[in-house]
């Protein structure tokens, strides 16, 4: 089995700097006493523009993690958990190797401002190894709608976010449909999953969803009584509830926890963990 060890996320006033994201990634290292020279991968998840070299290079670097396999993850504000899954086989089997995975969310303030749901800054890093510590990945899973696959999200090179537009199909409605599927198949997808790994609905313990103007309606579909106000983070959300959880007093050991992205496309990934050692 692999573990999310520890975490450690900050949130921002302005967009991070590629120094802010090693210092995170170095302070978690630190605080384990981890020897660089036993990460094995560091992973970077963003939604930012191509940039060479990879993020994971300059945080590698930084970490004087010489031997680490390098790489970008961007599958928008799903990487997160496809960035542990690829984490998980890279170190599989091997007890010494560790893997780093870091994120960031980069906002300017015209997207932050008028939009339905907020939007923060921030940068964040976790550990990933076979030590029985923190959270147990008990499964991993992805989802995709392949009626979406024409939806992109257009970004002009030099404009900011504000700027993002969707293309539409030939009939004009391309973004009406995409909205209720986008209600639908998350609720959908993770009852399927929790189904599959044989958990029910009333046994998860904590939910952590992707922050949109449709989580409410997730949380509603799925029957839940919660309050979920964290801002979306881009990449950064489920990692940053996630510190937030451990830290919050109410993790006790064995607790059981969903954790649903949504990435444009339609790509939804599900996370089922289980807490070890935090409470």
């Amino acid at each position: 089995m692999t573990w999310i060890n520890a975490i450690q996320t900050k949130q921002l006033e302005s967009p991070p700097s590629i120094d802010e994201r090693v210092s995170i990634a170095k302070v978690l290292v630190n605080k384990a006493t981890i020897n660089p020279q036993n990460i094995s991968v560091v992973l970077s998840t963003g939604i930012d523009f191509f940039i060479q070299p990879s993020d994971s290079v300059a945080i590698a670097s930084g970490l004087a993690a010489d031997h680490a396999l390098c790489a970008t993850i961007n599958n928008s504000c799903a990487s997160m958990s496809a960035a542990i899954e690829l984490a998980m086989y890279r170190i599989s089997g091997q007890l010494d190797n560790i893997a780093i995975v870091t994120s960031s969310s980069i906002f300017s303030d015209i997207y932050r401002t008028g939009k339905p749901v907020d939007c923060a800054n921030g940068v964040g890093a976790a550990i990933i190894s076979n030590k029985k510590e923190g959270f147990k990945i008990e499964k991993i899973a992805h989802r995709k709608n392949a009626s979406f696959f024409g939806l992109k999200t257009i970004i002009p090179i030099g404009e900011s976010s504000s700027k993002l537009k969707f293309n539409e199909n030939k009939e004009g409605r391309l973004w009406d449909s995409y909205r209720q599927a986008a209600v639908d198949f998350p609720i959908e997808a993770m009852k399927e999953t929790l189904c599959e790994h044989g958990w029910d609905i009333s046994e998860v313990d904590h939910w952590i969803f992707h922050r949109s103007e449709l989580t409410k309606l997730w949380i509603s579909g799925l029957g839940l009584n919660i309050d979920q106000s964290h801002p979306n983070m881009g990449a950064l959300t489920s990692l940053a509830q996630l510190d937030k959880l451990k830290n919050s007093g109410y993790l006790m050991p064995k607790d059981k926890v969903a954790v649903l992205e949504l990435a444009l496309g339609m790509s939804v990934s599900i996370m089922l963990l289980e807490s070890e050692e935090y409470a």
